[in-house]
Formats: C-alpha cells, sequence, structure tokens
C-alpha cells in the first residue's frame, strides 16, 4: 500500500471516530438518585458520577456499566447493569428501585 493511500486511510478514520460519543439519558424512580458510569471491557476504567437522575451526558465508549446509588433515608445501590452502545445514536436506561424485603 503507497504512503499517500496509507495516510488518507488513517485520516479518514481518525474523522470518523473524532467525537463520536453516545448521548445517554438516565432516569429513576423514585427520582434524584446519583448516577455512576463507567466504560465496559477494561478493567482500568473508573467509574464516574454523572449527575443526578433525571441526567443526560455523552459518553466515548462502545459499552457502558451503570448504576444508581438511591437518595435517603433509605439509600443503597442498584444492581449496575451494563449495556452496548454499538450502532447506537442515544440510549435510554431506567431503574426501579426495589421494595425492601420484608423482616
Amino acid at each position: 500500500m503507497s504512503a499517500i493511500r496509507c495516510l488518507c486511510l488513517c485520516t479518514l478514520a481518525v474523522l470518523l471516530l473524532a467525537g463520536c460519543a453516545t448521548p445517554i439519558t438516565v432516569t429513576s424512580n423514585p427520582p434524584g438518585a446519583a448516577v455512576y458510569c463507567r466504560g465496559s471491557g477494561r478493567p482500568a476504567y473508573r467509574w464516574s458520577y454523572r449527575g443526578n437522575t433525571p441526567v443526560t451526558f455523552k459518553v466515548p465508549y462502545n459499552a457502558v456499566q451503570t448504576f444508581v446509588q438511591w437518595p435517603a433515608p433509605e439509600g443503597g445501590r442498584s444492581e449496575i447493569r451494563r449495556d452496548s452502545l454499538i450502532f447506537e445514536d442515544a440510549a435510554k436506561l431506567h431503574f426501579e428501585r426495589r421494595p425492601a424485603p420484608a423482616r
């Protein structure tokens, strides 16, 4: 492959991938839960706080892991969910608080 052709293909790839970020909207019942998100697939990805529900943010990942921290007084955390974002223009995630088990 010629150097010029290789350079053109690399430039095209960079232009196609630059700025590719998927918007994610997270809602919950009850609202006001703190949203935490990280990329999925690499152990080095760190959890980051993204706001309180309802919230929309962009991520540059192919897949994400997300959970919510429920508001006080009950507190607690949802299950961690994994969602693929490949070929998605946007994602909508909803978390429902499960009732506390009877004692």
